[in-house]
Protein backbone atom coordinates (compact mmCIF):
# COMPACT_ATOMS: atom_id res chain seq x y z
CA UNK A 1 0.00 0.00 0.00
CA UNK A 2 0.89 3.43 -0.72
CA UNK A 3 1.34 5.61 2.41
CA UNK A 4 -0.18 8.91 2.52
CA UNK A 5 2.81 10.92 0.91
CA UNK A 6 3.62 9.26 -1.87
CA UNK A 7 -0.21 8.99 -2.94
CA UNK A 8 -0.06 12.78 -2.62
CA UNK A 9 2.72 13.24 -4.77
CA UNK A 10 1.34 11.24 -7.50
CA UNK A 11 -1.95 12.85 -7.34
CA UNK A 12 0.12 15.74 -7.52
CA UNK A 13 2.06 14.53 -10.83
CA UNK A 14 -1.02 13.37 -12.34
CA UNK A 15 -2.36 17.05 -11.65
CA UNK A 16 0.39 18.67 -13.40
CA UNK A 17 0.19 16.19 -16.48
CA UNK A 18 -3.65 16.92 -16.88
CA UNK A 19 -2.87 20.80 -16.32
CA UNK A 20 -0.20 20.52 -19.10
CA UNK A 21 -2.75 18.98 -21.55
CA UNK A 22 -5.50 21.77 -20.90
CA UNK A 23 -2.25 24.45 -21.63
CA UNK A 24 -1.86 26.21 -24.65
CA UNK A 25 2.05 24.48 -24.73
CA UNK A 26 0.26 20.96 -25.19
CA UNK A 27 -1.59 22.96 -27.87
CA UNK A 28 1.40 23.94 -29.24
CA UNK A 29 3.16 20.79 -29.02
CA UNK A 30 0.13 18.78 -31.29
CA UNK A 31 0.70 21.18 -34.11
CA UNK A 32 4.43 21.56 -33.70
CA UNK A 33 4.88 17.50 -34.59
CA UNK A 34 1.90 17.33 -36.99
CA UNK A 35 3.41 20.45 -39.13
CA UNK A 36 6.90 18.90 -38.91
CA UNK A 37 5.78 15.28 -40.17
CA UNK A 38 3.64 16.80 -42.49
CA UNK A 39 6.50 19.08 -43.89
CA UNK A 40 8.82 16.80 -44.14
CA UNK A 41 6.66 13.68 -45.49
CA UNK A 42 7.31 11.53 -42.31
CA UNK A 43 3.15 11.30 -42.40
CA UNK A 44 3.07 7.60 -40.92
CA UNK A 45 5.42 8.63 -38.54
CA UNK A 46 3.69 11.05 -37.56
CA UNK A 47 0.15 9.63 -37.26
CA UNK A 48 1.70 6.74 -35.03
CA UNK A 49 3.36 9.41 -32.72
CA UNK A 50 -0.26 11.05 -32.52
CA UNK A 51 -1.69 7.89 -32.09
CA UNK A 52 0.42 7.42 -29.07
CA UNK A 53 -0.10 10.66 -27.32
CA UNK A 54 -3.95 9.66 -27.60
CA UNK A 55 -3.40 6.58 -25.42
CA UNK A 56 -1.30 8.35 -23.42
CA UNK A 57 -4.07 11.42 -22.67
CA UNK A 58 -6.34 8.46 -22.17
CA UNK A 59 -4.16 6.91 -19.40
CA UNK A 60 -3.54 9.85 -17.93
CA UNK A 61 -6.69 12.19 -18.20
CA UNK A 62 -10.56 11.31 -17.33
CA UNK A 63 -11.93 13.41 -19.79
CA UNK A 64 -11.27 12.73 -23.33
CA UNK A 65 -11.32 16.00 -24.75
CA UNK A 66 -7.58 16.49 -24.77
CA UNK A 67 -7.71 13.87 -27.38
CA UNK A 68 -9.33 16.26 -29.51
CA UNK A 69 -6.83 18.09 -31.52
CA UNK A 70 -4.16 15.40 -32.11
CA UNK A 71 -6.76 13.14 -33.79
CA UNK A 72 -7.73 15.48 -36.02
CA UNK A 73 -4.49 16.79 -37.12
CA UNK A 74 -3.28 12.77 -37.34
CA UNK A 75 -6.36 12.38 -39.70
CA UNK A 76 -5.44 16.27 -41.48
CA UNK A 77 -1.73 15.27 -42.08
CA UNK A 78 -2.13 11.85 -43.80
CA UNK A 79 -4.80 13.42 -46.20
CA UNK A 80 -2.26 13.26 -49.11
CA UNK A 81 -1.89 9.45 -48.40
CA UNK A 82 -5.72 8.91 -49.33
CA UNK A 83 -4.30 6.50 -52.02
CA UNK A 84 -2.35 4.54 -50.18
CA UNK A 85 -4.88 2.18 -48.34
CA UNK A 86 -1.87 -0.44 -48.30
CA UNK A 87 1.11 1.61 -46.91
CA UNK A 88 -0.47 1.27 -43.52
CA UNK A 89 -0.89 -2.39 -43.10
CA UNK A 90 3.01 -3.01 -41.87
CA UNK A 91 2.20 -0.89 -39.49
CA UNK A 92 -0.86 -2.01 -38.36
CA UNK A 93 0.89 -4.09 -35.32
CA UNK A 94 1.61 -0.46 -33.64
CA UNK A 95 -1.82 0.55 -33.38
CA UNK A 96 -2.38 -1.98 -30.50
CA UNK A 97 -0.68 -0.28 -27.73
CA UNK A 98 -2.75 3.24 -27.99
CA UNK A 99 -6.23 0.51 -28.76
CA UNK A 100 -5.62 -1.28 -25.59
CA UNK A 101 -5.04 2.62 -24.05
CA UNK A 102 -8.39 3.44 -25.21
CA UNK A 103 -9.74 0.13 -23.79
CA UNK A 104 -8.24 1.11 -20.41
CA UNK A 105 -9.50 4.34 -20.38
CA UNK A 106 -12.90 2.99 -20.59
CA UNK A 107 -13.00 0.83 -17.92
CA UNK A 108 -10.56 2.66 -15.39
CA UNK A 109 -12.33 5.73 -15.80
CA UNK A 110 -16.04 4.41 -15.65
CA UNK A 111 -18.69 7.42 -15.55
CA UNK A 112 -22.48 6.76 -15.37
CA UNK A 113 -23.87 6.07 -18.57
CA UNK A 114 -25.66 9.12 -20.50
CA UNK A 115 -28.34 9.19 -22.94
CA UNK A 116 -29.78 12.84 -24.55
CA UNK A 117 -31.67 14.27 -27.54
CA UNK A 118 -29.44 12.90 -30.26
CA UNK A 119 -29.83 9.13 -28.98
CA UNK A 120 -33.13 8.62 -30.35
CA UNK A 121 -32.48 10.11 -34.10
CA UNK A 122 -28.93 8.46 -34.32
CA UNK A 123 -30.92 4.98 -33.57
CA UNK A 124 -32.95 5.81 -36.32
CA UNK A 125 -30.17 6.27 -38.32
CA UNK A 126 -28.37 3.20 -37.14
CA UNK A 127 -31.34 1.52 -38.24
CA UNK A 128 -31.52 2.91 -41.77
CA UNK A 129 -28.03 2.25 -42.31
CA UNK A 130 -27.90 -1.74 -41.05
CA UNK A 131 -31.17 -2.55 -43.36
CA UNK A 132 -30.04 -0.37 -46.23
CA UNK A 133 -29.76 -3.02 -49.16
CA UNK A 134 -32.15 -5.29 -48.21
CA UNK A 135 -33.29 -7.80 -50.29
CA UNK A 136 -30.88 -6.26 -52.68
CA UNK A 137 -27.67 -7.17 -51.90
CA UNK A 138 -25.76 -10.74 -51.62
CA UNK A 139 -24.84 -12.43 -48.27
CA UNK A 140 -21.75 -12.08 -49.61
CA UNK A 141 -21.63 -8.24 -50.32
CA UNK A 142 -23.31 -7.37 -47.16
CA UNK A 143 -20.81 -9.13 -45.25
CA UNK A 144 -17.97 -8.37 -46.42
CA UNK A 145 -15.02 -6.45 -44.35
CA UNK A 146 -15.29 -2.51 -45.97
CA UNK A 147 -18.85 -3.50 -45.89
CA UNK A 148 -19.09 -3.92 -42.41
CA UNK A 149 -16.93 -0.96 -41.62
CA UNK A 150 -19.12 1.46 -43.36
CA UNK A 151 -22.21 -0.14 -41.86
CA UNK A 152 -20.81 0.03 -38.27
CA UNK A 153 -18.82 3.08 -38.85
CA UNK A 154 -21.96 4.98 -39.81
CA UNK A 155 -24.48 3.24 -37.57
CA UNK A 156 -24.64 1.72 -34.57
CA UNK A 157 -20.97 2.27 -34.09
CA UNK A 158 -21.50 6.04 -34.05
CA UNK A 159 -24.28 5.48 -31.70
CA UNK A 160 -21.83 3.51 -29.32
CA UNK A 161 -19.86 6.62 -29.56
CA UNK A 162 -22.19 8.72 -29.33
CA UNK A 163 -22.98 7.77 -26.12
CA UNK A 164 -19.00 7.34 -24.53
CA UNK A 165 -19.01 10.81 -25.56
CA UNK A 166 -21.76 11.94 -24.50
CA UNK A 167 -20.41 10.47 -20.99
CA UNK A 168 -17.09 11.17 -20.62
CA UNK A 169 -16.61 14.81 -22.31
CA UNK A 170 -16.09 17.43 -19.72
CA UNK A 171 -15.58 14.89 -16.74
CA UNK A 172 -13.90 17.29 -14.63
CA UNK A 173 -16.45 20.36 -15.04
CA UNK A 174 -13.78 22.30 -13.98
CA UNK A 175 -13.07 24.89 -17.42
CA UNK A 176 -15.23 26.23 -19.98
CA UNK A 177 -16.19 23.69 -22.82
CA UNK A 178 -17.29 26.42 -24.91
CA UNK A 179 -14.40 27.83 -24.63
CA UNK A 180 -12.05 24.95 -25.24
CA UNK A 181 -14.25 24.07 -28.29
CA UNK A 182 -13.97 26.97 -29.55
CA UNK A 183 -10.19 26.89 -29.81
CA UNK A 184 -9.72 23.54 -30.59
CA UNK A 185 -10.90 24.78 -33.73
CA UNK A 186 -9.32 27.52 -34.49
CA UNK A 187 -6.47 25.36 -33.59
CA UNK A 188 -7.91 22.79 -36.46
CA UNK A 189 -8.37 25.56 -38.83
CA UNK A 190 -4.93 26.96 -38.32
CA UNK A 191 -3.38 23.42 -39.25
CA UNK A 192 -5.23 23.56 -42.27
CA UNK A 193 -3.60 26.64 -43.45
CA UNK A 194 -0.66 25.29 -42.78
CA UNK A 195 -0.94 22.47 -45.01
CA UNK A 196 -2.07 24.15 -47.84
CA UNK A 197 0.48 26.99 -47.08
CA UNK A 198 2.79 23.71 -47.59
CA UNK A 199 1.60 22.61 -50.29
CA UNK A 200 1.81 26.09 -51.70
CA UNK A 201 5.46 25.97 -51.08
CA UNK A 202 6.69 22.59 -52.49
CA UNK A 203 4.45 23.22 -55.68
CA UNK A 204 5.67 26.55 -56.40
CA UNK A 205 7.73 26.17 -59.41
CA UNK A 206 5.18 23.80 -60.99
CA UNK A 207 2.14 26.47 -60.31
CA UNK A 208 4.18 29.11 -61.47
CA UNK A 209 5.13 27.44 -64.66
CA UNK A 210 1.51 26.24 -65.23
CA UNK A 211 0.08 29.81 -64.71
CA UNK A 212 2.51 31.28 -66.76
CA UNK A 213 1.55 28.94 -69.70
CA UNK A 214 -2.45 28.45 -69.16
CA UNK A 215 -3.82 31.35 -66.37
CA UNK A 216 -6.05 29.91 -63.41
CA UNK A 217 -8.57 28.04 -65.56
CA UNK A 218 -9.32 24.17 -66.74
CA UNK A 219 -5.45 23.14 -66.94
CA UNK A 220 -4.66 24.33 -63.70
CA UNK A 221 -7.53 22.37 -62.10
CA UNK A 222 -6.04 19.40 -63.77
CA UNK A 223 -2.92 20.14 -62.48
CA UNK A 224 -4.26 20.42 -58.85
CA UNK A 225 -6.00 17.17 -59.36
CA UNK A 226 -2.57 15.34 -60.85
CA UNK A 227 -0.25 16.83 -58.50
CA UNK A 228 -0.86 19.73 -56.56
CA UNK A 229 -3.57 18.64 -54.00
CA UNK A 230 -2.71 15.17 -53.96
CA UNK A 231 -6.04 14.14 -52.32
CA UNK A 232 -6.47 17.16 -50.14
CA UNK A 233 -8.91 19.00 -52.36
CA UNK A 234 -13.00 18.07 -51.20
CA UNK A 235 -11.48 16.36 -47.56
CA UNK A 236 -9.68 20.08 -46.23
CA UNK A 237 -12.16 22.11 -47.66
CA UNK A 238 -14.55 20.09 -45.54
CA UNK A 239 -12.36 20.95 -42.38
CA UNK A 240 -12.19 24.12 -43.09
CA UNK A 241 -16.12 24.83 -43.70
CA UNK A 242 -16.25 23.39 -40.06
CA UNK A 243 -13.49 25.76 -38.66
CA UNK A 244 -13.80 28.96 -41.02
CA UNK A 245 -17.24 30.39 -38.75
CA UNK A 246 -15.42 29.92 -34.75
CA UNK A 247 -13.64 32.91 -34.89
CA UNK A 248 -16.69 34.87 -34.87
CA UNK A 249 -17.25 33.48 -31.18
CA UNK A 250 -14.80 35.93 -30.24
CA UNK A 251 -15.97 38.65 -32.69
CA UNK A 252 -19.62 38.82 -31.66
CA UNK A 253 -17.89 39.08 -28.06
CA UNK A 254 -15.19 41.68 -29.24
CA UNK A 255 -12.06 40.03 -28.01
CA UNK A 256 -9.68 40.13 -30.06
CA UNK A 257 -12.35 41.18 -32.94
CA UNK A 258 -9.73 42.42 -35.83
CA UNK A 259 -7.21 39.62 -34.95
CA UNK A 260 -10.32 36.90 -35.18
CA UNK A 261 -11.43 38.24 -38.35
CA UNK A 262 -8.38 38.51 -40.07
CA UNK A 263 -8.07 34.49 -39.21
CA UNK A 264 -11.48 33.94 -40.80
CA UNK A 265 -10.44 35.80 -43.92
CA UNK A 266 -7.19 34.08 -44.27
CA UNK A 267 -8.88 30.91 -43.92
CA UNK A 268 -11.14 31.56 -46.46
CA UNK A 269 -8.48 32.89 -48.71
CA UNK A 270 -6.67 29.19 -48.68
CA UNK A 271 -9.98 27.83 -48.78
CA UNK A 272 -9.89 29.04 -52.20
CA UNK A 273 -6.86 28.04 -53.39
CA UNK A 274 -7.73 24.54 -52.68
CA UNK A 275 -9.24 25.09 -55.98
CA UNK A 276 -12.02 22.85 -54.83
CA UNK A 277 -15.14 23.36 -56.83
CA UNK A 278 -17.70 23.22 -53.57
CA UNK A 279 -15.08 24.37 -51.21
CA UNK A 280 -15.31 27.56 -53.91
CA UNK A 281 -18.71 28.14 -53.89
CA UNK A 282 -20.10 26.63 -50.48
CA UNK A 283 -17.43 28.56 -48.30
CA UNK A 284 -18.09 31.78 -50.42
CA UNK A 285 -21.83 30.94 -48.89
CA UNK A 286 -20.42 30.34 -45.92
CA UNK A 287 -18.54 33.62 -45.13
CA UNK A 288 -21.57 35.43 -47.02
CA UNK A 289 -23.68 33.88 -44.16
CA UNK A 290 -21.06 34.56 -41.48
CA UNK A 291 -21.09 38.62 -42.22
CA UNK A 292 -24.64 38.78 -42.19
CA UNK A 293 -24.49 37.24 -38.61
CA UNK A 294 -22.59 39.13 -37.74
CA UNK A 295 -24.06 42.49 -39.08
CA UNK A 296 -27.15 41.47 -37.41
CA UNK A 297 -25.70 40.49 -34.17
CA UNK A 298 -23.01 42.81 -33.03
CA UNK A 299 -23.33 45.99 -31.13
CA UNK A 300 -22.28 49.33 -31.16
CA UNK A 301 -18.84 50.18 -33.05
CA UNK A 302 -18.44 47.00 -34.01
CA UNK A 303 -21.71 46.41 -35.84
CA UNK A 304 -21.05 49.82 -38.11
CA UNK A 305 -17.45 47.80 -38.67
CA UNK A 306 -19.06 44.76 -40.07
CA UNK A 307 -21.37 46.89 -42.18
CA UNK A 308 -18.70 48.16 -43.78
CA UNK A 309 -16.50 45.21 -44.11
CA UNK A 310 -19.16 43.35 -45.78
CA UNK A 311 -20.09 46.30 -47.98
CA UNK A 312 -16.92 46.54 -49.25
CA UNK A 313 -16.36 42.68 -49.59
CA UNK A 314 -19.67 41.97 -51.77
CA UNK A 315 -18.25 45.26 -53.88
CA UNK A 316 -14.87 43.82 -54.39
CA UNK A 317 -16.42 39.85 -54.51
CA UNK A 318 -18.87 40.84 -57.43
CA UNK A 319 -15.95 43.04 -59.18
CA UNK A 320 -13.77 39.78 -59.06
CA UNK A 321 -16.45 37.94 -60.30
CA UNK A 322 -16.94 39.96 -63.36
CA UNK A 323 -12.93 40.14 -63.86
CA UNK A 324 -12.00 36.83 -63.71
CA UNK A 325 -15.45 35.30 -64.87
CA UNK A 326 -13.70 33.28 -67.95
CA UNK A 327 -11.68 32.02 -65.48
CA UNK A 328 -13.75 31.30 -62.53
CA UNK A 329 -16.47 29.49 -65.26
CA UNK A 330 -13.68 27.34 -66.81
CA UNK A 331 -13.16 26.08 -62.44
CA UNK A 332 -16.59 25.94 -61.86
CA UNK A 333 -17.85 24.09 -64.97
CA UNK A 334 -19.87 20.67 -64.61
CA UNK A 335 -19.81 18.69 -67.85
CA UNK A 336 -23.58 16.48 -68.28
CA UNK A 337 -20.33 13.66 -69.02
CA UNK A 338 -18.71 14.09 -65.03
CA UNK A 339 -18.21 11.35 -63.24
CA UNK A 340 -20.57 12.87 -60.13
CA UNK A 341 -23.42 13.81 -62.45
CA UNK A 342 -23.49 9.74 -63.66
CA UNK A 343 -23.79 9.01 -60.14
CA UNK A 344 -26.72 11.00 -58.97
CA UNK A 345 -28.42 9.83 -61.89
CA UNK A 346 -27.53 6.52 -61.23
CA UNK A 347 -28.42 7.24 -57.32
CA UNK A 348 -31.95 7.94 -58.67
CA UNK A 349 -31.78 4.41 -61.13
CA UNK A 350 -31.46 2.49 -57.14
CA UNK A 351 -33.62 4.71 -55.64
CA UNK A 352 -36.55 3.43 -58.81
CA UNK A 353 -35.38 -0.14 -58.24
CA UNK A 354 -35.31 -0.39 -54.47
CA UNK A 355 -37.37 2.22 -53.10
CA UNK A 356 -37.84 1.24 -49.50
CA UNK A 357 -34.63 0.01 -48.24
CA UNK A 358 -32.51 1.00 -51.13
CA UNK A 359 -29.45 -0.75 -52.53
CA UNK A 360 -27.14 -0.42 -49.66
CA UNK A 361 -23.93 0.75 -48.48
CA UNK A 362 -22.19 -2.15 -49.95
CA UNK A 363 -23.60 -1.65 -53.13
CA UNK A 364 -21.18 -1.52 -55.73
CA UNK A 365 -22.73 -0.22 -59.41
CA UNK A 366 -19.61 0.10 -61.20
CA UNK A 367 -21.24 3.64 -62.70
CA UNK A 368 -19.38 6.60 -62.78
CA UNK A 369 -16.48 5.95 -61.01
CA UNK A 370 -14.52 2.77 -59.17
CA UNK A 371 -14.04 3.47 -55.41
CA UNK A 372 -10.38 3.80 -53.89
CA UNK A 373 -9.12 1.15 -51.87
CA UNK A 374 -10.32 0.96 -48.78
CA UNK A 375 -13.72 3.53 -49.96
CA UNK A 376 -17.20 2.64 -50.69
CA UNK A 377 -18.77 3.52 -53.68
CA UNK A 378 -19.87 6.89 -52.95
CA UNK A 379 -22.78 9.04 -54.68
CA UNK A 380 -20.67 11.90 -53.64
CA UNK A 381 -23.67 13.54 -52.19
CA UNK A 382 -25.63 13.17 -49.14
CA UNK A 383 -29.18 13.77 -50.82
CA UNK A 384 -28.38 10.67 -53.35
CA UNK A 385 -26.58 8.70 -50.49
CA UNK A 386 -29.42 8.56 -48.42
CA UNK A 387 -32.00 7.79 -51.61
CA UNK A 388 -29.47 5.53 -53.26
CA UNK A 389 -28.38 3.54 -50.60
CA UNK A 390 -31.03 3.28 -47.90
CA UNK A 391 -34.41 4.11 -49.56
CA UNK A 392 -37.34 5.84 -47.80
CA UNK A 393 -36.56 4.41 -44.54
CA UNK A 394 -33.01 6.37 -45.37
CA UNK A 395 -34.76 9.49 -46.12
CA UNK A 396 -36.83 9.32 -43.18
CA UNK A 397 -34.07 8.40 -40.65
CA UNK A 398 -31.93 11.37 -42.00
CA UNK A 399 -34.65 14.03 -42.24
CA UNK A 400 -35.65 13.30 -38.37
CA UNK A 401 -31.73 13.37 -37.62
CA UNK A 402 -31.32 16.91 -39.52
CA UNK A 403 -34.69 18.13 -37.58
CA UNK A 404 -33.49 17.45 -34.13
CA UNK A 405 -29.23 18.46 -35.06
CA UNK A 406 -31.01 21.63 -36.10
CA UNK A 407 -33.26 21.87 -32.79
CA UNK A 408 -30.34 21.28 -30.57
CA UNK A 409 -28.85 24.25 -31.42
CA UNK A 410 -31.43 26.15 -32.39
CA UNK A 411 -34.12 26.34 -29.53
CA UNK A 412 -34.73 29.06 -27.78
CA UNK A 413 -33.88 27.96 -24.49
CA UNK A 414 -30.78 27.07 -26.20
CA UNK A 415 -30.16 29.95 -27.89
CA UNK A 416 -26.44 31.99 -27.78
CA UNK A 417 -23.37 33.07 -29.30
CA UNK A 418 -21.79 29.35 -29.15
CA UNK A 419 -24.60 27.64 -30.76
CA UNK A 420 -25.22 30.04 -33.88
CA UNK A 421 -21.70 29.67 -34.29
CA UNK A 422 -22.00 25.56 -34.09
CA UNK A 423 -24.91 26.54 -36.79
CA UNK A 424 -23.36 28.38 -39.46
CA UNK A 425 -20.19 25.91 -39.13
CA UNK A 426 -23.15 22.78 -39.43
CA UNK A 427 -24.34 24.52 -42.78
CA UNK A 428 -20.98 24.94 -44.25
CA UNK A 429 -20.23 21.18 -43.72
CA UNK A 430 -23.87 20.10 -45.02
CA UNK A 431 -23.24 22.53 -48.05
CA UNK A 432 -20.01 20.54 -48.32
CA UNK A 433 -21.91 17.38 -48.32
CA UNK A 434 -24.17 17.63 -51.21
CA UNK A 435 -20.97 17.86 -53.51
CA UNK A 436 -18.59 15.50 -51.54
CA UNK A 437 -19.60 11.91 -49.03
CA UNK A 438 -18.37 13.89 -45.46
CA UNK A 439 -21.80 12.62 -44.27
CA UNK A 440 -20.61 8.98 -45.22
CA UNK A 441 -17.02 8.92 -44.06
CA UNK A 442 -17.03 7.30 -40.27
CA UNK A 443 -13.22 8.90 -39.79
CA UNK A 444 -13.20 11.20 -39.00
CA UNK A 445 -16.35 13.64 -40.34
CA UNK A 446 -18.80 11.42 -38.18
CA UNK A 447 -16.73 10.58 -35.43
CA UNK A 448 -15.82 14.53 -35.22
CA UNK A 449 -19.84 15.61 -35.78
CA UNK A 450 -20.84 12.65 -33.56
CA UNK A 451 -18.69 14.60 -30.97
CA UNK A 452 -19.72 17.89 -31.88
CA UNK A 453 -23.30 17.17 -31.07
CA UNK A 454 -22.46 16.03 -27.59
CA UNK A 455 -20.15 18.77 -26.82
CA UNK A 456 -23.20 21.07 -27.80
CA UNK A 457 -25.83 18.34 -25.29
CA UNK A 458 -23.74 19.31 -22.59
CA UNK A 459 -22.93 22.78 -22.80
CA UNK A 460 -27.28 22.96 -23.27
CA UNK A 461 -27.52 21.14 -20.36
CA UNK A 462 -24.77 23.03 -17.94
CA UNK A 463 -27.06 26.64 -19.80
CA UNK A 464 -30.24 25.35 -18.43
CA UNK A 465 -29.13 24.62 -14.90
CA UNK A 466 -27.64 27.52 -14.47
CA UNK A 467 -30.84 29.53 -15.41
CA UNK A 468 -31.30 28.85 -11.67
CA UNK A 469 -28.69 31.32 -10.49
CA UNK A 470 -28.83 34.04 -13.58
CA UNK A 471 -31.15 35.73 -15.31
CA UNK A 472 -32.45 33.50 -18.26
CA UNK A 473 -32.51 36.01 -20.70
CA UNK A 474 -28.54 36.46 -19.72
CA UNK A 475 -26.08 34.40 -22.04
CA UNK A 476 -23.19 32.41 -20.06
CA UNK A 477 -20.18 33.82 -20.72
CA UNK A 478 -16.94 32.13 -18.78
CA UNK A 479 -14.05 34.23 -19.06
CA UNK A 480 -11.57 30.98 -18.73
CA UNK A 481 -8.42 33.44 -17.30
CA UNK A 482 -10.57 33.96 -14.26
CA UNK A 483 -11.62 30.74 -14.28
CA UNK A 484 -9.77 29.10 -10.60
CA UNK A 485 -6.61 26.47 -11.14
CA UNK A 486 -7.72 23.49 -9.42
CA UNK A 487 -7.32 20.14 -10.51
CA UNK A 488 -9.04 17.36 -7.65
CA UNK A 489 -5.94 18.29 -4.91
CA UNK A 490 -3.36 18.85 -7.18
CA UNK A 491 -3.89 22.72 -7.47
CA UNK A 492 -3.46 23.33 -11.20
CA UNK A 493 -5.61 23.24 -14.03
CA UNK A 494 -4.35 25.81 -16.60
CA UNK A 495 -7.24 25.55 -19.46
CA UNK A 496 -5.81 26.81 -22.78
CA UNK A 497 -6.34 31.09 -22.50
CA UNK A 498 -4.53 31.47 -26.40
CA UNK A 499 -6.18 32.66 -28.97
CA UNK A 500 -8.79 34.22 -26.11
Amino acid sequence: MLNETTHKQLRQIVGDIRSFLFSKYYNFFIIAVATISYVFHFEIIGALFLAYVIGLVLIFSDDIMPTTLPFMLMIMHILRLYDSFSGWMPVAPFVIPPALAVIFHFIFYRKKIVIDTMFWPMLAVSIAVTFGGAFSLSFKQYFSGMAMYYVLGLGFGQLLLYVLFRSYINARRKYDLKEYFVQLMLYIGLFAVIMMFTQYLENIGGFIDIFRKYGIGKELEQFQYSKFAQGLSNNLSAIMLWTMPFPMYYIRRNKRPLLMFAFMIVQYVFLMLILSRGGILMGTIELAISFIYLCVVCKGKMKKIMIAITSLCAVAGVAFIIAAWSSLSSILHISKDEARVKLFAHAIECFSKSPIFGTGLAYDGGVGYNPKEGGMYWYHSTPFQIIGSMGLVGVIAYTYQFVMRVYTMRAKKYRSNFNDTMLIAFIGFELMACVNPGDFCPLPFMLFMTMMFAVMEIVNEQKLKSKNLIDPKEEIVVDVEKLKSADDKSGKNNVATDLN
